[in-house]
């Protein structure tokens, strides 16, 4: 993607945290924002799933040592960002 004649680049990396695959130190120094999407698993399962306290603990190292770089959660991911932070996420109660 281009700015104005092209001169301003941006580019997207796709990294899957289910075979542990997460920016290196150097990688996250020209990294701006990370985006973590919805899925299928709940961050409830990550009492059996361990590459989400791996995740849990990269999410962490970034807000505290990279406060440049934007973390946004969509679904699944705002979940997860919220626990590796300190959150709690449950389940939501649906009264009728």
């Amino acid at each position: 993607m281009g700015g104005s004649g092209g001169s301003n680049t941006e580019i997207w990396a796709f990294l899957n945290a289910f075979e542990f695959s997460f920016p290196s130190e150097e990688q996250l120094e020209h990294i701006e924002a990370i985006i973590i999407p919805g899925s299928a698993l709940s961050v409830s399962d990550s009492k059996t799933l361990t590459w989400m306290a791996v995740m849990k603990d990269f999410i962490k190292n970034v807000f505290n040592n990279q406060p440049r770089i934007k973390l946004l959660g969509i679904s699944f991911g705002s979940h997860i960002i919220a626990e590796s932070l300190g959150g709690k996420v449950e389940k939501m109660l649906y009264i009728n």
